[in-house]
């Protein structure tokens, strides 16, 4: 079936240039209000006709059938990351194929601008939506503006308006939204959900709100501010449902709110949580906790198919993180996240690496996968998983190595393993000389795992895929030298008088 959700419901300024998108939504609004961001114009494809959230499924049958045939798509890199079989005679059997996914939605983004050849990638992995639902932070496009915004939007914190703390107490704030929703919902018609979203990394309260006991510090950083979020998403769903009863929400579970409410037994039945992880860094203390905290949100739910959307976070390679350039692979990982998804969730709406546009443009290149050699095997596997869920891992990695990888298939496995070894080692991502999960001699192994591999490839098509491998991992080979401190010595002394330390950043 196909389901052109974008064509339907989300053309609504997409004829304008970006940069005139926020001055025409002022007009038709009347407010210094920023755009709703979840219409990602550009992931709609005018060469394909259809959104990367679009339900393609004749397009899904389209490749079912070539991968019947033995077409295999791994990798959005031109002319590297697609295995087309050599046949001299073609035949299909007869069939009469029906698949559903597991999830009915199935996310991926990277961004904006993504080229043809990336969103056919992402077909290929049959990414893609039953129906829409408007994830974002809607709340802070009211507040985006900050001293243009309306002052009543936002808290007080010692003496002095804070821009990051969103004042949910505030009648204005509540009554605004509603309106800016109501703008939202005649810009984009026949949309079933309005999004709640909180501010994007919202941490600071007002100092009232925070008197009256909102700030619920004993529950830790993760749910103190969860019950003053709800107290706002419970009211302002009960003035949207006293007009329009037949309305659905989503809500987050991210940052101060990712632990459940203690003010709300049972979440009602037309709201979706919005529930943040980071299945990347399940090994670490901060994170092995994941999936005992989705139970929790499960247990106050009705039917946590129908309410609940796993946010999870590949950004591991994107530029807003440090992380060296080494394979990120956590199959062991993946397999327990969607393994306990599956009957449980909606699905996925996932971040993977992404590039920035200066990036593409010293690079001239059209990706917006933030290196493709180290990040394509996880979201392949991932999408694998969202159609199957008896899926034989092991069976598909080897299939990958050995169609992928050609003759140097072995060392490729052992790198791949090897490199999931190293990931998923319960120490810090951050590194210095004396520490971190990677060290001097995890470098060497992998250079000399991927030499191996070359020597046996040779100049193919094989051996161009290690090649991206290698390139991508270049920068690996002085990061111990540079980390050693050996830039002259620092000279300390004790100060006459003790310092003034009255928090002023700006001294």
């Amino acid at each position: 079936k196909d389901l052109y959700h974008y064509e339907n419901h989300l053309t609504k300024f997409t004829d304008l240039p970006g940069s005139a998108r926020q001055k025409a939504w002022e007009e038709f609004c009347g407010h210094k209000w920023r755009q709703p961001s979840f219409v990602n114009v550009g992931d709609f494809s005018k060469a394909c006709g259809f959104h990367m959230d679009d339900g393609t499924g004749t397009l899904y049958a389209v490749y079912e059938l070539l991968e019947q045939l033995g077409m295999r798509w791994y990798m959005p890199v031109a002319e590297l990351g697609v295995v087309i079989p050599k046949l001299q005679n073609i035949s299909i059997n007869a069939q009469n194929l029906k698949k559903e996914p597991e999830f009915a939605q199935r996310i991926f983004k990277d961004r904006s601008d993504t080229s043809k050849d990336e969103l056919l990638w992402y077909k290929s992995m049959k990414v893609g939506t039953a129906f829409v639902i408007p994830n974002y932070h809607a709340v802070g496009r009211l507040t985006f503006f900050g001293k243009e915004a309306s002052q009543e939007y936002f808290g007080m914190v010692g003496g002095k308006t804070d821009y990051r703390a969103p004042k949910l107490t505030s009648e204005k704030l509540r009554s605004d939204f509603i309106e800016y929703l109501e703008f939202v919902n005649k810009a984009y018609p026949g949309l079933e959900y309005d999004s709640f979203g909180q501010p994007d990394g919202w941490s600071t309260m007002d100092d009232s709100d925070i008197a009256a006991g909102w700030n619920k510090k004993e529950r830790g950083f993760y749910g103190c501010f969860s019950d003053y979020a709800w107290d706002f998403n419970m009211d302002i769903r009960k003035r949207i449902m006293q007009k329009r009863p037949d309305r659905k929400f989503l809500v987050y579970a991210y940052c101060c709110t990712t632990n459940p409410p203690t003010n709300i037994d049972k979440i009602p039945d037309n709201i979706v949580v919005a529930l943040m992880q980071c299945s990347t860094e399940w090994m670490l203390p901060l994170f092995n906790d994941q999936l005992e905290l989705r139970k929790e949100w499960l247990k106050k739910m009705k039917d946590g198919k129908k309410q609940l959307l796993i946010m999870d976070h590949y950004l591991e390679h994107a530029p807003i993180r440090d992380c060296p350039p080494v394979p990120v692979i956590y199959t062991k990982f993946m397999k327990d996240n969607l393994e306990a998804a599956y009957d449980n969730c909606l699905g996925y709406d996932v971040e993977v690496p992404y590039t920035t546009s200066a990036e593409r443009k010293k690079t001239k290149s059209l990706l917006q996968l933030r290196r493709p050699g180290l990040s394509h095997l996880m979201i392949y596997l991932h999408n694998r998983l969202c159609w199957d869920r008896t899926l034989d891992i092991k069976a598909v990695l080897n299939e990958y190595y050995n169609l992928f990888f050609g003759s140097a298939s072995a060392e490729m496995k052992e790198f791949f393993e090897f490199a999931e070894e190293v990931w998923t080692r319960p120490e810090p991502r951050e590194l210095s000389a004396s520490g971190g999960f990677l060290k001097q001699a995890d470098v060497d192994k992998y250079f000399n795992i991927l030499k191996r591999a070359k020597d046996k490839a040779g100049d193919t098509v094989y051996g161009k895929r290690i090649d991206l491998i290698a390139s991508e991992m270049e920068p690996l080979k002085p990061l111990f030298e540079n980390l050693k401190r050996n830039g002259g010595l620092i000279y300390g002394f004790y100060g006459d008088q003790a310092p003034k330390i009255d928090g002023d950043l700006n001294k």
